[in-house]
């Protein structure tokens, strides 16, 4: 199957165009070789001859043009990391683009770069996305694009592809082209001082990544750039030493100079996103809420008792308003029959492991080591001799939460993945204790030969909570990955990140299958599915955080 791409769409070609407007009078770029000043290397670079006089009267005929505000000044961001060596503050020009979701906002920045090549001669180009999802639909869009573009431009020589710190020799090759680059990367791949982009390497000659992407000032655009608000990621972004960054949201947070905005009413209007209908609902007396109610206090014996009235989970399933008397050592959770959140979340990701991955399936739950090793025997259909225990590195029983297991048949027919999640109660914070925690579940691994027996087995380690502390942060790679060694990985996720990486794959399906869930009917599946693990946690608590990203799966008002 080939998609088709309507190339004419007005509203389209009036984003394309409002960025292409700013460099009005900027002369063709013909490739040169530079060599920065002090460097072992050189670079064709992207070069801005107009002046900041002349581009400030460009956006405001941008703006005048589409019935903006017209703005008296560029605005500027400026950051440094010192902490990479990065002391001095790069400050870059930044223009937004506001469309609405759905109405093609990844194809009118490619077709804006592919423009911006063809009239001026720009050839280096960094989209930054704020997640591995996004990235992911980002190259989908630029695969599916590929032949519709190349058509639509005469066949330009232009490549795409994802920065990956392993193959440094892409980052040689973007400096170097003289043709259109498009590299795709995460922020968090070049947001810490411990980032590979940032260390000097043999493979470069002693150069860092980084210095060879400053040369080529790149023209950076942003997608989702409400989630790259932050002091760190701006300091980040400035660090790329970019020429000027174009930024696309629905929903900007800062939005810099203003050059062209399509509003949900716009697209309401012009036939461009499904008509909604919305009916208010008012809520009253939800028994999914936990509820407390202090009566009374009087002493005892010189003791203070306490009587509650509160939800409480009966035998039948059903919840009732009922009167305690509750004590100093007295446990509520027990009293009100309110199970664990984390015990809620276990027994519903069982039933979706597709969570982590379609092709995932559930191997083992709560349970030893030692039956992840027979399940690990079973998958493989090997003799292996289970004749003693797996010894956990601690000499304690380890438990494991979930161990699920996938064939990728998209590399070699026989590579089996094990993914072994730790689950956290989403209240708890990642630290040291659960980072060595999870450690020492993939060290006992690594040390038990008996699941070392065939190649082609790769091992994956989670700790999944809400939040992570400055420790774990400082911890984490690329990816949110702590450590990789041989076949086995071992790294820390938020739930806010295995949402985020849900979004893509749901976005794709609503589209294809043109069906929406509204917040109602998801939480009625939940509550009629999950009413044994899910009394009094499901509520319609936010969603919405600082940073743009989803809160716990489960958000609890306890």
């Amino acid at each position: 199957m080939e998609f088709r791409f309507d190339a004419t769409q007005e509203y389209q070609l009036a984003a394309i165009e409002a960025a292409c407007g700013l460099l009005e009078g900027q002369p063709y770029l013909r490739s040169e070789l530079v060599i920065p000043e002090g460097a072992s290397f050189s670079a064709i670079a992207n070069r801005l001859d107009l002046s900041e006089d002349t581009l400030l009267k460009n956006l405001q005929d941008v703006q005048a043009g589409n019935g903006i505000d017209t703005d008296d000044e560029l605005k500027v961001i400026a950051g440094s990391l010192p902490a990479s060596g990065e002391t001095t503050p790069r400050p870059f020009p930044n223009f937004s683009v506001e469309m609405e979701t759905g109405t093609g906002k990844t194809y009118v920045y490619l077709r804006t770069a592919m423009e911006m090549f063809k009239r001026f001669g720009l050839r280096k180009f960094i989209v930054v996305v704020p997640s591995v999802a996004v990235r992911e639909g980002v190259l989908a869009t630029l695969q599916d694009t590929q032949s519709h573009l190349r058509a639509l431009y005469d066949n330009p020589p232009y490549r795409y592809y994802a920065y990956d710190s392993a193959n440094l020799s892409q980052v040689r090759q973007f400096a170097m082209s003289d043709g259109l680059e498009i590299m795709v990367m995460t922020i968090d791949a070049f947001a810490r001082a411990e980032n590979v982009i940032r260390q000097t390497t043999d493979r470069l000659q002693g150069e860092r990544p980084l210095n060879l992407i400053q040369a080529t000032r790149p023209v950076l655009v942003l997608d989702e750039p409400q989630n790259m608000e932050s002091e760190n990621r701006i300091a980040a972004l400035a660090s790329l030493h970019p020429l000027f960054a174009l930024r696309y949201s629905a929903t900007h947070r800062n939005p810099y100079n203003l050059i062209y905005r399509l509003t949900p009413y716009d697209a309401y209007r012009q036939g461009l996103v499904k008509r909604i209908e919305i009916a208010s609902v008012i809520e009253e007396d939800n028994q999914n809420r936990p509820f407390v109610r202090l009566d009374e206090i009087k002493i005892q014996a010189k003791k203070p008792v306490a009587r509650l009235a509160v939800h409480k989970l009966m035998k039948s399933g059903a919840i009732k308003e009922t009167i305690l008397t509750i004590k100093g050592e007295d446990d509520l959770e027990k009293k009100t029959g309110r199970v664990k959140e984390r015990s809620q979340l276990h027994k519903i990701i069982e039933d979706n492991t597709w969570l982590f991955g379609e092709e995932y399936n559930l191997s083992v739950s709560d349970r030893g080591l030692t039956a992840v090793l027979d399940k690990h025997r079973k998958l493989l259909g090997e003799d292996v001799v289970i004749d003693k225990p797996v010894k956990h590195i601690s000499q304690e029983r380890g438990i494991v939460d979930l161990m699920l297991s996938r064939v990728l048949r998209r590399h070699r027919a026989d590579e089996l993945e094990h993914l072994v999640v730790e689950l956290k109660r989403p209240k708890v914070t990642i630290g040291d204790e659960e980072v060595t925690q999870v450690e020492k579940y993939a060290i006992s691994v690594a040390n038990d030969e008996r699941f070392r027996t065939v190649d082609g087995v790769r091992w994956t380690f989670w700790a999944i909570s809400d939040d992570v502390d400055q420790y774990a942060a400082y911890r984490m790679g690329d990816r949110g990955v702590i450590s990789s060694k041989n076949n086995i990985t071992v790294g820390i996720k938020t739930w806010g990140q295995v949402i985020e990486e849900n979004k893509a794959r749901l976005q794709f399906f609503q589209e294809k299958l043109e069906h929406q869930v509204d917040d109602e009917t998801a939480l009625k599946h939940l509550q009629e599915k999950y009413q044994k693990f899910l009394a009094g946690v499901v509520t319609e608590g936010e969603t919405d955080t600082e940073g743009g990203e989803a809160a716990g799966p489960l958000a609890a008002d306890a």
